[in-house]
């Protein structure tokens, strides 16, 4: 049966449509690789320094020889530099690597501090050396640092429940870190932040999944806070204890000073859940407002 005039028309219609789609598809590939290649440029043509941004180099341990210093990793390439600054005495050589490596220098300005783990070995590197309250100072390292002029002090974290500054911590905890830091013979305590205030720090004192008030002790509107201000009560008793154990050494009163190290021998982070805070702070009051 032979195609109707009618089937050819549109027969013909139909193939002129589709070769139009056809060219214009083709076109339209040709001007996308134009309009590529007008934009393009062979890595051949490139500069040298957008090459080697471009580059991916492997790193193996057996490249390089690692030496720690204050706690950062610090990689020597050189074969002949790592073997030399092996030779070398702990104390002269974490002192090159710090010169050279990071950037530290020798001015009598430049000091260097710590929050974090206690290692005894940085300590003569350490300017100002604070580690958390679970981690105890030798007393012959809290000496000799003290002699040295340094700074030596405590912190809390979210890891320890109790002591610390949380809102729905008791407010004489803040106080009691002033009297634990004159006990263990510290400069004091250290707090990571004072104002670093929430989206709504007057009515969720939380910071996702950190525990409330952790990140800020004082509120917006220049308002202070119970933790804040029994800090501040804290840091005075500090400050007596202080002067009061300066003046009775001058005076020889060994019985006064007997008296002041058994108040403060009642700070035990390890008691607090069975004698609160307030209760400790106290009793010390009564003798240390004695004098």
């Amino acid at each position: 049966m032979k195609p109707s005039d009618f089937q050819k028309t549109v027969q013909c219609r139909f193939e002129s449509c589709l070769k139009k789609v056809v060219r214009h598809v083709v076109k339209d590939y040709q001007q996308g690789l134009k309009r590529r290649k007008d934009k393009e440029i062979p890595f051949c043509e490139l500069p040298e320094i957008f090459v080697e941004n471009f580059a991916v180099w492997d790193d193996y341990e057996t490249d390089y020889t690692i030496f720690s210093v204050c706690g950062i990793d610090i990689r020597v390439l050189d074969d002949e530099l790592a073997e030399a600054l092996k030779k070398l005495p702990e104390r002269k050589r974490n002192t090159l690597l710090m010169y050279y490596f990071l950037e530290m220098t020798e001015s009598p300005d430049f000091k260097v501090s710590l929050a974090g783990a206690l290692h005894e070995e940085l300590s003569y590197e350490l300017d100002d050396y604070c580690v958390a309250l679970r981690m105890k100072y030798s007393e012959e390292m809290k000496a000799k640092r003290r002699a040295e002029g340094k700074v030596t002090t405590f912190y809390t974290s979210c890891e320890e429940p109790r002591p610390n500054t949380f809102t729905f911590n008791p407010p004489a905890e803040c106080e009691w870190f002033s009297w634990y830091a004159a006990k263990e013979n510290l400069d004091g305590y250290s707090r990571w932040a004072l104002n670093s205030w929430v989206i709504e720090p007057l009515l969720d004192s939380r910071f996702y999944t950190w525990p409330g008030g952790d990140t800020y002790f004082i509120y917006l509107g220049a308002r202070t806070s119970m933790r804040f201000e029994r800090l501040i009560v804290g840091i005075q008793a500090f400050e007596k204890i202080r002067i009061l154990r300066e003046e009775f050494n001058l005076s020889g009163n060994r019985q006064a000073k007997a008296k002041i190290d058994k108040a403060l021998s009642l700070f035990d982070e390890n008691t607090l859940e069975s004698v609160p805070a307030s209760a400790v702070i106290s009793e010390a009051n009564k003798i240390i407002n004695g004098y």
